[in-house]
This record gives C-alpha cells, sequence and structure tokens, in this order.
C-alpha cells in the first residue's frame, strides 16, 4: 500500500490519502490555513515511520520570516493504524 500526502503550493495546507486494503484512498485533512499563526508557511512533508510501530508518521515543517530571518519549526503527526494523530509542536 502507498499513501500520498500533498502540500499545497501556497504552503497553507497538508492532505493526505491513506491507502485502505478493503475501500480506495481515505482523505485526511491534516493541516488546514485555518489552524495556522500568519505569516507562517508549512516548508515540507515528510512521511516516514519515526517510532518503529510499522505506521506511517508525518514529520511536517513550519517556516516564518522574521525581520529578515526565517525560523524553522516542525510537527510530528504519529500513525495510529488507518488515521493520523494530531502532533506536538
Amino acid at each position: 500500500m502507498v499513501h500520498v500526502s500533498c502540500l499545497r503550493v501556497s504552503g497553507d495546507g497538508v492532505s493526505v490519502y491513506l491507502a485502505d486494503i478493503e475501500k480506495d484512498y481515505t482523505l485526511l485533512s491534516l493541516i488546514e490555513n485555518t489552524t495556522l499563526t500568519s505569516g507562517i508557511k508549512i516548508t515540507s512533508v515528510v512521511p516516514a515511520d519515526f517510532d518503529g510501530d510499522l505506521q506511517m508518521d508525518i514529520l511536517v515543517t513550519f517556516g516564518v520570516e522574521v525581520d529578515a530571518r526565517t525560523f524553522t519549526g516542525g510537527r510530528i503527526y504519529w500513525g495510529n493504524g488507518n488515521t493520523v494523530d494530531k502532533g506536538k509542536s
């Protein structure tokens, strides 16, 4: 099975299509622009199994520019069977 993650070109949202043996892909809206602080852009989405439980986890990195300097942070969303749990910064 292959899961697909999509980052909006505008950097304000991530959607994940989770593969399922019994049906086609399940759409999961992971991040919407309404949950982001003004000025923060999503810079990358990295799927991997970070904790070794054989579930897809997703690392999302964020960037914000302040006074001509860029600050980067990240959040891991932990795979949990057929869903992904919201992460902590």
